[in-house]
């Protein structure tokens, strides 16, 4: 009776994770709706407590591979977790229009409500490509960007693609699309800058999680159990 009560409440501590880590992930990439905050940070922190506390009291059975891998996807779960309460705390994100070509450099991205945000590198787009495919569609967008270090002028040059973005002084630079300014202001490139402090505690968690569905269930399930007296055949 108690392995059972032990399991349900594994099973229903492990649902309100993956709930507010979906959350986390649907709300928290950049997206027009505002919902980073304190509010969501002690959420996620919370349900991390609330997967560790089941690590002590859901006592899994099984042989031992069955057992490590139910360490091992709980700690992943609960490292993707902190991953993504430490964006909620220190992580940003901005996008912004940028124009093709001139000498200007910019270094302060205005947000939509007003605020500058300084990314603390100087850049500039010199160039863009459109790669098509043999029925003349639009395969893959190319923007050629130039970076001047702030202190000592030098200029040097990185090519950014779509789903191939560019990292710079803790940013992570996408690019999303090319648009024309209303006002005539000739071709813009639309930007999404990120800041992901927790961006590799995700990925470890990932690994660690992946690692222990892989012991769990299928190492797990294939290690035979020792029948009664088989070590005195």
């Amino acid at each position: 009776m108690k392995r059972r009560i032990y399991d349900i409440v594994s099973l229903i501590l492990l649902g309100i994770t993956l709930f507010f880590l979906a959350l986390t992930v649907v709300f928290s990439t950049g997206t027009s709706v505002n919902f980073r905050g304190f509010a969501v940070t002690g959420v996620l922190i919370l349900a991390g407590i609330l997967m560790a506390a089941s690590l002590v009291f859901a006592r899994p059975s099984g042989n031992l591979p069955k057992r490590i891998g139910f360490y091992l996807t709980h700690g992943g779960i609960v490292l993707m977790l902190a991953g993504f309460a430490l964006f909620e705390l220190a992580g940003d994100s901005v996008t912004a229009a940028v124009p093709v070509g001139g000498e200007t450099y910019y270094s302060n991205i205005q947000r939509e409500n007003g605020e500058i945000c300084d990314l603390g590198f100087h850049f500039r787009v010199d160039s863009r490509q459109i790669e098509y495919y043999e029925d003349g569609s639009e395969a893959q967008y190319y923007a050629g960007l130039a970076f001047a270090d702030p202190v000592t002028l030098k200029v040097d040059g990185e090519w950014i693609s779509v789903n191939h973005p560019v990292r710079r002084n803790g940013w992570k630079i996408y690019l999303m699309s090319f648009v024309y300014a209303a006002d005539g202001g000739g071709e813009h490139v639309n930007f999404i800058f990120r800041r992901d402090p927790g961006e590799y505690v995700v990925r470890a968690g990932v690994i660690v999680l992946a690692a222990g569905t892989v012991l769990e269930l299928l190492v797990g399930n294939a290690v035979r159990p020792k029948k009664e007296g088989e070590d005195h055949e």
